[in-house]
């Protein structure tokens, strides 16, 4: 089962694991810079592109917060005006200038214990408007399984959908591997695209000639897709969310269900046919008989 759990609170939970992050420096001073911290944290080069684009994602789960904290009208506006200078604070980190910054220095200064507690009093009141599934550790391994074996027998097809599909469900195992990082809402629109290409892939038009091949790694791929919705997505008995945003991302992986779930449907094992009465051995009851007799 996965953890229910909110914008904010996963927020609170990156802080810590960047708070406690010690990076080893073989130099002398302070340490190794911010730049250098945050790619040995996210295990991501800042040559790469991925890594602007991580620090983009981080900069609007912080906006997603402010904007949540901003529509509750539970908060006072003392409370909340002591959330939105927490989050300012924290923010920083992406802010600043990370070559010249020491990580040390950083962390001193933008995860200080009052800016933790700030977002852990934001937690419960978010979870309960716009609360959000992260899955387990143990999830996240099957996914990543599951993706895995769907890719191993997309490759050996030439197919030019299997190729758009092939990328789209790298880009979902590379948000999986760095979930902590990344965030669900940025997951749901990874799973979105990947499910636009797999969409096409399956298209009747084009599996009217599909191959025992390519019909079975679209299948496995599209398992994979609908295996990480429906444990992403959140029951519809929770109250409505108080922003846009949250509803996009539900919309977003009910899409993905929507998209994947008939292929699933194909993957289940079939029901037993029932017995035909005149063919039922004599003397054998039909199971929905079968009752415990009353003790003489």
């Amino acid at each position: 089962m996965p953890n229910r759990s909110n914008a904010a609170t996963e927020l609170y939970r990156l802080a810590l694991h960047l708070r406690d992050k010690n990076i080893a420096h073989s130099g002398g001073g302070k340490g190794p810079s911010t730049l250098h911290a945050l790619q040995e944290i996210f295990g991501i080069s800042h040559e790469e592109t991925m890594f602007l684009s991580l620090l983009a994602v981080l900069a609007r789960r912080f906006e997603q917060v402010k904007e949540l904290v901003a529509a509750e009208t539970r908060f006072p506006k003392d409370t909340k005006k002591t959330i939105f200078n927490a989050l300012k604070r924290m923010r920083g980190f992406l802010d600043a200038p990370l070559v010249n910054s020491h990580w040390s220095d950083c962390k001193t200064e933008r995860f200080r214990e009052d800016v933790l507690v700030a977002l852990q009093l934001a937690g419960p009141y978010l979870e309960e408007r716009a609360p959000i599934n992260v899955p387990t550790p143990d999830e996240r391994r099957e996914f990543l399984e599951k993706i895995d074996d769907a890719l191993l027998e997309l490759n050996k097809l030439s197919d030019v959908s299997a190729a758009a599909l092939v990328g789209s469900l790298r880009a979902v195992r590379f948000i999986v591997e760095k979930l902590d990082f990344f965030g669900v809402g940025e997951l749901s629109e990874k799973l979105a695209n990947a499910s636009f290409c797999y969409a096409a892939a399956t298209h009747p038009a084009r599996n009217a000639q599909a191959s025992s091949e390519t019909a079975s790694a679209l299948r496995k791929a599209g398992l994979a897709l609908w295996t990480i919705a429906n444990i992403l997505v959140v029951a519809h008995e929770l109250p409505p969310a108080i922003e846009d945003e949250w509803n996009q991302t539900q919309n977003l992986i009910e899409f993905v269900i929507d998209q994947t779930e008939p292929m699933v449907r194909l993957l289940a094992p079939p029901e037993k046919p029932p017995v035909d009465e005149e063919q039922r051995p004599e003397g054998v009851e039909p199971e929905r008989m079968k009752e415990p007799r009353p003790a003489a």
